[in-house]
């Protein structure tokens, strides 16, 4: 199977993943740093008509407390949002 969770931090835009569901309100993704790590930015890429509407960034060192957004923007279909 090619369409696997590693392929959203594979580093490669010609590559994806999907959970093969439609997007709704209130899904999210955590990933698990394994230990704390500095994060100087993420690049969210949209393909086709399923893009995220809009997107929050939370970090946490301990996987409890996450506080506020570092980050938070719109989504737009077949949309490169770059660096944030």
């Amino acid at each position: 199977m090619t369409d696997v969770p590693a392929r959203m931090l594979d580093g490669d835009a010609g590559t994806r993943w999907t959970t093969g569901t439609p997007m709704v309100a209130g899904q999210s993704i955590t990933v698990d740093m394994r230990a704390v790590r500095s994060v100087g930015g993420f690049s969210l890429l949209s393909t086709g008509s399923d893009h995220a509407r809009g997107y929050r960034v939370y970090l946490s060192t301990d996987g409890v407390s996450w506080g506020t957004p570092v980050a938070v923007g719109v989504g737009a279909p077949n949309a490169d949002h770059g660096d944030v």
